[in-house]
């Protein structure tokens, strides 16, 4: 099974992110796009007055309802803490042994990727 998993802190989602994950989707036709968002981003800082976690899990929900196969997990946010990619890897690796993965990062964390914990990780 092929699953795309597209994180960030998406405060908010907006039309760039949702173009995003519409590309993937219909180039990859993933069986299961999961959708994250994260806890605490850990490569730059919310800004005052930002919705806390749980709104942007729902505002996640509102707006990527029309990905096929979409899912929107909790899963970062439950962890709490910083919200490390090689950590919800290693996770989703135990649920979904066979699977293949597919990372979705936007431009600006693809220009920082080799500065990601265990970016190497990521990589293999």
């Amino acid at each position: 099974m092929k699953i795309a998993i597209y994180g960030g802190s998406f405060n908010p989602p907006h039309i760039g992110h949702l173009d995003a994950a519409k590309t993937v989707s219909d180039a990859l036709q993933p069986d299961r796009f999961l959708i994250i968002p994260d806890f605490l981003p850990p490569h730059k800082e919310l800004a005052d007055k930002s919705p806390d976690s749980a709104q942007r899990l729902e505002m996640c929900i509102a707006q990527f309802d029309c990905i096929e196969n979409a899912e929107i997990s909790d899963m970062e946010l439950k962890r709490g803490g910083k919200s490390y990619t090689c950590d919800t890897i290693k996770a989703l690796r135990e649920l979904y042994r066979d699977d293949e993965f597919y990372l979705v990062v936007g431009t600006d964390m693809l220009l920082s990727f080799d500065k990601w914990k265990n970016f190497e990780y990521l990589l293999s």
